[in-house]
This record gives structure tokens, C-alpha cells and sequence, in this order.
């Protein structure tokens, strides 16, 4: 099966289920969010853990945690991003430029290091360095970033 076909495939299961609003949207979901934040914390952060996350997403804290600040943000962040994303849903928000721009800013928000940040990178702006997150390293190169999103 090609791309498209599958891209249709899945358009037209969501669009079955006629899901008007971000409660509807959780409801749907649910559960799915938690491992979202999860794996998408993973990806670059190897200490982020399924429990912490749990905790924090369930309770708005943790204990027993050994880990740095920088991990307890990025989890804390992911829930703002998931928290975000359902209220534009909720509001018919369009994805737009400002929207992902918003939605980046959330997610890495007080997690740069100090060389990003002395390489110019801020939260909810276009990169201007080369950084890949991954194994495969995929990725724009950062000058086409604004003309490949716009």
C-alpha cells in the first residue's frame, strides 16, 4: 500500500468518528497521551522513565526522583504540548506558522544547555544550527527551515 493510500485510510477513520471538541478528543485518546509524552522524551533523553512520567502526568508532581531539572521539564513541557494541542482543537485553531512556533516553544522551554543558547537557538524559533534528534538524523537544513514550514 502506498503513502497516500494509507494517508486516506487514516483520514477517514478519523473522520468516523465525528470528534467536535478537545473532551471528545482526550476521551478518544485516552491513555495514548501519557505515552506520547513519554516516547517523545525519550527519544533524546534516556533518563526520562515511564513512572515519572505517569507521576507527573497524573499527579502534577513526583517523588523519589534522582534525575535533573532538565528531565522533570521536558516531561512537564510534553504535558503543556498535549494540553496545548487539545485546546486548539477544542478553539478550531489552524495549524500555522505561530501555531508550531508556539507549540515548539512549549516543548522546550527551559531545557537548552548553554551552548545552544550561545549558538543563538531559542525555544519557539527556527534553529539556525545543524541538529538532528535520532538515530537517522533526518532533518531540514536549518536556512530552508522557514520557506519548508511556511
Amino acid at each position: 500500500m502506498d503513502n497516500r493510500t494509507e494517508y486516506k485510510k487514516i483520514c477517514e477513520f478519523w473522520q468516523r468518528r465525528c470528534i467536535n471538541t478537545g473532551r471528545e478528543l482526550s476521551d478518544v485518546l485516552n491513555g495514548k497521551f501519557l505515552e506520547l509524552i513519554y516516547h517523545n522524551g525519550k527519544i533524546e533523553n534516556s533518563a526520562i522513565t515511564l513512572d515519572d512520567t505517569r507521576e507527573i502526568y497524573n499527579t502534577g508532581g513526583v517523588s523519589d526522583f534522582t534525575g535533573t531539572l532538565r528531565t522533570l521539564h521536558e516531561i512537564e513541557n510534553g504535558i503543556a504540548a498535549v494540553n496545548l494541542v487539545v485546546d486548539a482543537f477544542d478553539r478550531k485553531r489552524r495549524i500555522t506558522e505561530n501555531f508550531v512556533k508556539e507549540l515548539h516553544f512549549c516543548l522546550t522551554k527551559n531545557t537548552y544547555d548553554a551552548r545552544r543558547i550561545e549558538l543563538g537557538e531559542q525555544p519557539g524559533e527556527y534553529r539556525k544550527n545543524e541538529f538532528a534528534a535520532g538515530p537517522t538524523q533526518i532533518s531540514s537544513n536549518a536556512e530552508d527551515v522557514p520557506s519548508e514550514i511556511a
